[in-house]
């Protein structure tokens, strides 16, 4: 990820499925994280799998006032997460942002038992990451 430069990037992971895939296969601890990027489709990347066969993940390029909605991708991902126009999905990126801001270069997930946390459950995510470039401190104001 060093080559990313001093870019936000903030990553959304959301369980696949009815919400319960990973319980039905029996995944109880962490498993090795694979990549695997879809073919070419013939009109739009699809945010998520139609039937997915595992955990899946999806990195949402976002909005410079960090809310989701609007047009284009950043709308396609409110539509799958289900998400009204008033949501808390902007107050999860700004204190994302925040926490990537304090260890820049260092991918920074979601704290156990913080607002964060609670926020991303409430939005039906089961994880969050975020990152800055290394150089970019928390006297950077909003997001780069």
């Amino acid at each position: 990820m060093s080559g990313l430069g001093p870019h936000l990037v903030l990553a959304v992971a959301v369980l696949a499925g009815s919400g319960a895939l990973g319980a039905a296969q029996g995944v109880t601890g962490p498993s090795p994280v694979r990549f695997e990027f879809c073919p070419k489709p013939a009109r739009y990347t699809p945010i998520y799998e139609a039937t997915p066969t595992g955990n899946t993940a999806s990195t949402n390029a976002g909005d410079y006032d960090l809310y989701v909605g609007g047009s284009a991708i950043n709308k396609a991902f409110q539509s799958s997460l289900q998400l009204g126009p008033d949501n808390d999905y902007q107050r999860l990126h700004e204190l994302m942002l925040a926490q990537a801001h304090g260890a820049p270069g260092i991918l920074a997930s979601v704290p156990a038992g913080s607002e964060a946390e609670t926020l991303a459950r409430g939005l039906g995510l089961l994880g969050c990451f975020a990152r800055v470039g290394p150089g970019i401190g928390a006297a950077a104001a909003g997001p780069v």
